[in-house]
């Protein structure tokens, strides 16, 4: 009955993340302007930690691969295995 959302946070980050107390925010900011797009936006915090790579109705697969600190979108029910890069 809701949505779900693939999220790629940067364990080399983890630390900016304990330190920032908007992260959560920041994060839920992100995720909030997901629903309907193929591929999100990095959430900044020094560098940047985290990838909000899709989001979709809980009903729907999405199979997305993680490589070189972000997330690739390979198959939704709009793509059909075609590679979305963010």
């Amino acid at each position: 009955m809701g949505f779900n959302t693939a999220v790629v946070i940067l364990n080399d980050e983890i630390h900016r993340i304990a330190e920032d107390k908007d992260f959560g925010k920041k994060l839920a900011d992100a995720i909030l302007t997901m629903p309907g797009k193929a591929c999100g936006e990095i959430v900044r915090i020094g560098h940047y930690s985290s990838h909000v790579v899709a989001s979709a109705h809980m009903d729907l697969h999405q199979v997305i691969e993680v490589h070189g600190n972000l997330g690739t979108v390979m198959k939704t029910p709009r793509n059909k295995l075609k590679p979305v890069k963010p």
